[in-house]
């Protein structure tokens, strides 16, 4: 019970300035031996209140009328004892208070019933429809290569035709593929919204997700890519993005979101942006070099730190940043302009997510509603991220596979659009 008081007590403690008011200081009282001694004090002064009770009602005010010059410490005594006891259990009530605190608290933030049933049902599903639709790409691209290869070696009508039905085979099987994956972002949003059921303060409260890409300088990427990410991170960068920082998050389409505002795992709307940010890998030499080592609370610091980031409120991002010892006027006020006017997002968890068979980390998970305080103010927020762990992996296992494939599928199309211009 001590263990889960000291958890409360540390999310209380961002509130306190007196380490006299700092519960932990005072668990000692609630332990069986010192309730044993407080007990044990309170009975030998009752048992000396009895032996000295003439001596303790002996007592005069002092500069009264037939008030003695000496002190009666019998009476003093008493008193000091006693005001002692009853402060230590004040003290002890209230630590025990905290516990009991601490208990409903944490039964009436607990997941519903169905949670958990909800969470294995639906993870089998979305998890062999997954492997299914992967098998599904990966027997497609064999299909298109052959019909490539027939092509070259007998080109008419009828080998373009089956160039143009591979494709067509293929766009489905990546459109079921990117659909799995919102159904994954759909199942975490819906597992969120089940816990939060008592953490609304309105009906109209909707949650949404999406999956940041994280483009790293170091890696090899289109440079018509990096320049449209560049121009999108451009507000919220300091100086030139390639000598200060490790590179860019960002989101540029909506194929990878989704929202409980429909039934169906549908794209959510989406404005494409991207934040610059550092590395905090210590074998990354510009996490040595850069000045910009304060990223901005989100995406970019679960990407610059690898672990979740959670935002109670938008407005904590700008003052994150304002407390940040490199702070620039410019970009404090893209920040502010752009989470002034996002009605979408008011609190936010973002989740790195990794793929055990990549080295490397290329994506973050973002949750977040229209209203403040996900999570029960984040007093959850460490208990869901560790459950969503498996649906995380697989999220990351499908996003590397199928764009993996969709990079091999363009270079086909490529191939299968000439031949079928010739």
């Amino acid at each position: 019970m001590n263990k889960l008081l000291i958890n409360k007590i540390k999310r209380a403690n961002t509130n306190i300035t007196s380490s006299w008011l700092d519960a932990k200081k005072w668990l000692w009282i609630t332990h069986p031996v010192s309730q044993t001694l407080l007990w044990v004090t309170t009975i030998l002064l009752g048992a000396s209140s009895s032996l000295f009770s003439s001596k303790i009602i002996a007592f005069t005010l002092p500069f009264s009328e037939g008030a003695g010059a000496s002190v009666n410490w019998y009476t003093v005594s008493f008193v000091m004892c006693v005001v002692f006891l009853a402060l230590v259990f004040s003290i002890s009530k209230w630590v025990t208070m905290q516990q009991d605190s601490y208990v409903i608290d944490s039964i009436l933030t607990m997941p519903p019933g169905n949670f958990f049933d909800y969470l294995g049902r639906e993870y089998r599903k979305v998890s062999e429809l997954s492997f299914a639709n992967i098998v599904a790409i990966d027997a497609d691209l064999e299909e298109l290569e052959e019909a490539i290869e027939n092509d070259f070696i007998n080109s008419d009508d009828k080998s373009k035709a089956c160039i143009k039905n591979s494709l067509k085979n293929l766009d489905k099987s990546i459109a079921l593929a990117d659909e799995d994956i919102r159904r994954i972002l759909d199942i975490c949003i819906n597992l969120m919204q089940m816990w939060d059921k008592n953490n609304t303060e309105n009906a109209n409260v909707v949650y949404r997700a999406n999956v940041m890409r994280i483009y790293r300088f170091k890696d090899e990427h289109p440079q018509e890519l990096m320049d449209k990410l560049g121009s999108l991170a451009a507000p919220y960068t300091v100086a030139r993005g390639v000598d200060h920082y490790s590179g860019y998050i960002g989101i540029l389409e909506s194929t990878y979101s989704s929202t409980t505002d429909s039934s169906e795992p549908k794209p959510d709307s989406i404005t494409p942006i991207a934040f610059p940010f550092t590395s905090s890998n210590e074998e990354d030499i510009k996490t040595i070099l850069s000045p910009f080592k304060t990223g901005i609370l989100g995406a970019p610091i679960s990407a610059s730190t690898q672990h979740f980031s959670y935002i109670n409120d938008t407005q904590d991002i700008i003052k994150h940043y304002m407390r940040s010892g490199n702070m620039n006027e410019d970009v404090l006020n893209a920040i502010k302009n752009n989470y002034d006017e996002s009605s979408k997002a008011e609190s936010i968890l973002s989740i790195p997510i990794f793929n055990v068979l990549v080295q490397g980390h290329y994506y973050v998970l973002n949750l977040y509603r229209n209203e403040k305080g996900l999570l029960y103010n984040g007093q959850k927020v460490r208990d869901f991220n560790n459950i969503i762990l498996p649906l995380c992996a697989l999220l990351a296992q499908t996003l590397h596979s199928v764009d993996d494939m969709k990079q091999k599928a363009s270079e086909l199309k490529d191939k299968a659009n000439d031949l079928i211009r010739q």
